[in-house]
């Protein structure tokens, strides 16, 4: 898929952060670190959420890896030595080799010695301890996102991509408990969104419709923090917007 690009045109992924984690650390790992994640506003790929029945796994896994800012590995007795896991980290590790950017971050809840013995290429990576909690991780890697609240942003879509495109709007720390009204301009039509305050961080959803490289452009009141992506929200409980737009000028002409 051609690269998302955000308001300074830089890269912008599918989703912030990919959850790898053993099927047995679910439940005491994976979603609790997930949760706070979300509650930092950080968009995750965890596969009870992306992954529906009769989903290509193998395909589904692969776009997640590839479409994600970074893997988070979440190293446990039971992850190291099963082949699926493995397999996901040894793809996430190409990736970061052929891009030459810092894709995977290590959670650690083994001893230090026996992750450096079992992953030696690893030992010298940044990674965080599991025994900090999932709270204190979440706002570690929250840290490594330079977003800050802005009324005004814009996003480009790969021009070739049809198909369902997102919006994701986290509040400012300051205006978490207020309504906020998000008017969208793209081409000639334009749609207002009233979000309401019990409802954030959430996701617009709508259609792409043909092949076009037309900027979308996003006012938010009050400010805030706007994501843009393709394929399916990060959120399942999203809001369609397909419905409600208007034309604001005859005179535009599609790119």
């Amino acid at each position: 898929m051609e690269a998302l690009t955000d308001r300074t045109g830089a890269y912008m992924h599918g989703r912030d952060v990919f959850i790898c984690h053993a099927g047995a650390d679910k439940i005491s790992h994976a979603r609790p670190l997930y949760n706070e994640l979300n509650r930092h506003g950080l968009s995750c790929w965890i596969d009870e959420a992306e992954i529906r029945p009769g989903d290509d796994i193998v395909q589904k896994v692969g776009v997640g890896l590839i479409n994600a800012r970074y893997v988070l590995v979440i190293v446990t007795e039971n992850f190291m030595g099963r082949d699926w896991t493995e397999t996901e980290l040894n793809a996430a590790l190409a990736r970061e080799i052929n891009s030459g950017a810092t894709a995977v971050i290590a959670v650690l809840d083994v001893d230090l010695n026996s992750f450096a013995t079992r992953y030696p290429l690893l030992a010298h990576k940044l990674h965080v301890k599991w025994s900090e909690g999932p709270e204190s991780i979440a706002y570690k890697i929250n840290s490594l996102f330079s977003r800050e609240p802005a009324q005004e942003w814009h996003c480009n879509h790969p021009r070739e991509y049809v198909g369902m495109v997102w919006i994701r709007l986290v509040p400012a720390a300051e205006n978490a408990g207020s309504q906020h009204q998000v008017t969208l301009r793209w081409g000639p039509f334009q749609r207002l969104v009233d979000i309401p305050a019990n409802a954030m961080p959430s996701s617009l959803a709508h259609h792409k419709t043909k092949p076009d490289s037309v900027t979308l452009h996003a006012s938010v009141s009050p400010a805030a923090v706007l994501n843009f992506g393709c394929g399916r929200p990060p959120d399942a409980r999203y809001i369609n917007i397909d419905e409600g737009w208007t034309r604001s000028s005859s005179n535009y002409s599609w790119e």
